[in-house]
């Protein structure tokens, strides 16, 4: 008759040796499992920092754009001072000093017996000028054109000629103009 009995042991064997190889298997795995974790922990992490990192510098941005919409209305305004210094030494250059010579012809003008009337004046950046005098009277205008005439009148003058000579008739009476043309002598700021 045939043993009809099953040896146990023998296939226990190779379950043991299963049991082993799944068990490291399984060890395996679940520190694959845990590398993974970790790894996907570190990404996210590392997201997480240039996320913040990303906020960070948008706010930055933001605050450098408005710092330099700022400092543009500044650069403008100081564009606009510069320009106006520009404007200003180009006006100083090309400045007639009207003071000095105006005050000069007035003093002048004043030292004569009959004072006349100043209907305009004109004094240019070279020192050439025009005026022009009116008087009520013909005795003021022969006075005046007496005193024009003097020395102390023209050591003011490098030259001075007259232009035009008029009477115009109102309810008044007569009005006499006389225009002049000439030069200033230079004036030195120094002594004046």
């Amino acid at each position: 008759m045939k043993n009809r009995r099953i040896n146990l042991f023998l296939g226990k064997k190779d379950y043991q040796d299963i049991q082993k190889y799944l068990y490291s298997f399984r060890l395996v795995l679940v520190g694959a499992s845990f590398l993974f974790c970790l790894f996907v922990a570190g990404i996210s992490y590392l997201i997480f920092l240039q996320g913040q990192e990303i906020n960070k510098k948008t706010v930055e941005k933001k605050n450098n754009l408005q710092l330099f919409q700022s400092q543009k209305e500044k650069e403008v305004k100081l564009i606009k001072i510069a320009n106006k210094t520009k404007d200003f030494d180009i006006f100083i250059q090309n400045d007639a000093q009207f003071y000095p010579y105006y005050k000069k012809f007035v003093d002048a003008i004043n030292k004569s017996e009959e004072v006349p009337t100043v209907d305009s004046l004109s004094i240019e950046k070279d020192r050439n000028f025009k005026f022009s005098l009116s008087f009520l009277t013909k005795e003021g205008l022969l006075k005046t054109f007496q005193f024009i005439e003097s020395d102390d009148f023209l050591k003011n003058f490098q030259e001075i000629y007259l232009k035009n000579v008029e009477t115009k008739k109102d309810e008044k009476g007569e009005i006499y103009n006389i225009s002049f043309e000439g030069k200033f002598n230079k004036i030195n700021e120094n002594t004046n």
